[in-house]
């Protein structure tokens, strides 16, 4: 099981507040079990204190199922996230859980955006500072042995279509 911190404010005329008293309801969509068993999860509710905090234990998502979770703050309003609960022991911060479409699991963030940036710098000490500028991209470069090596690994694979085509011929 994981622990699941969980923290809710809202905004009122003064500032934040926490959401005292709020619910929060986890359901477990499609759950299969190693026997091939489905284990239809009947939702549970938990209630936030006076600071809008509670913790949780959920069993982990292992690829069979995900979580969701409405945040229900006693107002007309409300919220649903589907997630996956990674296996820790550490306690995690429930705005860390990983939102996933409910039709697809696959994670928001890699619906309708890129998926991976690379960008390739011309030494070491250019590699360093695009990766301060850009944190979250993929920074690579090339040093001499690298190239020399790709430059070699490229001519033998020109000699070789080479004397085949002679062969051929």
């Amino acid at each position: 099981m994981t622990q699941i911190k969980i923290t809710l404010k809202r905004h009122t005329p003064t500032g934040l507040e926490p959401m005292a008293d709020g619910l929060i309801r986890f359901q477990a969509k499609r759950r299969i079990d190693t026997n091939k068993n489905v284990i239809v999860r009947e939702p549970f509710d938990i209630t936030l204190d006076k600071q809008g905090t509670a913790t949780i234990n959920l069993p982990a998502t292992d690829g069979t199922y995900i979580w969701h979770v409405a945040e229900l703050p006693g107002t007309t309003n409300s919220y649903d996230r589907y997630v996956t609960v990674p296996d820790s022991k550490q306690t995690i911060d429930y705005t860390d859980l990983t939102d996933v479409d409910p039709a697809t699991w696959t994670p928001t963030t890699m619906i309708g955006g890129r998926l991976l940036q690379v960008r390739v710098a011309t030494s070491q000490q250019a590699a360093q500072e695009l990766s301060t500028q850009h944190p979250d991209d993929m920074i690579v470069w090339f040093d001499e042995t690298a190239t020399a090596l790709a430059a070699a690994t490229q001519a033998a694979e020109q000699t070789k279509t080479t004397d085949d085509e002679l062969m051929e011929g």
